[in-house]
């Protein structure tokens, strides 16, 4: 069970530490959002309150006046039902394996 925890903490920290990266980054994530959004075809009011936050957050979201947390980027993947490396994609090209 440690190991599994270990993992999960790690991942977690890891992914914490990207989103906090440089703004040029932030854009990328606020771009996918937008991407995302328009491809599985929502509107951004309808997609705002199925994710529970007002429409303006979401644009200050997909427009990076707003820095967003793994929590909510798990709950915009699930919602738009891609996976969060999807949603992240762009970013995680950055950090080689």
């Amino acid at each position: 069970m440690q190991p599994i925890f270990n993992y999960i903490i790690f991942n977690i920290i890891t992914l914490k530490n990207i989103i906090k990266m440089q703004n040029d980054n932030r854009l990328l994530v606020g771009n996918n959002i937008r991407k995302w959004r328009v491809i599985k075809g929502f509107k951004q009011m309808t997609f705002a309150k199925s994710i529970g936050i007002s429409k303006a957050t979401l644009s200050k979201i997909e427009n990076n006046k707003q820095e967003i947390g793994v929590w909510r980027l798990q709950e915009i993947a699930t919602c738009l039902d891609i996976k969060l490396a999807q949603l992240l994609k762009t970013l995680l090209s950055y950090f080689p394996e």
